[in-house]
């Protein structure tokens, strides 16, 4: 959703899809390689993390208005090799990530 969301046309990232396997079941997805995620300080300065790889799963399409407001509900979710580098906090609907050291 975030994808869709940001206009990014996965078609365009890769065109080798993956088959990934977990308790839930099996989905398809991407995986892209030498990933830059980029946050924003307090300060506007941009903060870089450089990731070897991100899975990037894909989302049904949903068949009518109930799945896909079902779908809008799913979080995105940072791996843990991005959340070990941080702490977070909360503050009015707001999430801050600060960098550990």
């Amino acid at each position: 959703m975030t994808a869709k969301r940001l206009g990014i046309n996965l078609v365009d990232l890769s065109s080798d899809t993956v088959k990934f396997t977990g308790i839930g079941g099996s989905t398809e997805g991407y995986r892209l390689a030498n990933v830059r995620l980029v946050f924003q300080a307090e300060n506007g300065a941009p903060v870089e993390e450089k990731l070897q790889f991100v899975n990037i799963l894909k989302v049904p399409s949903p068949r009518n208005e109930e799945e896909r407001k079902a779908l809008e509900l799913v979080p995105d979710l940072l791996g843990l090799d991005v959340i070990r580098r941080y702490s977070f906090r909360f503050e009015k609907n707001l999430m801050y990530l600060e960098r550990e050291g």
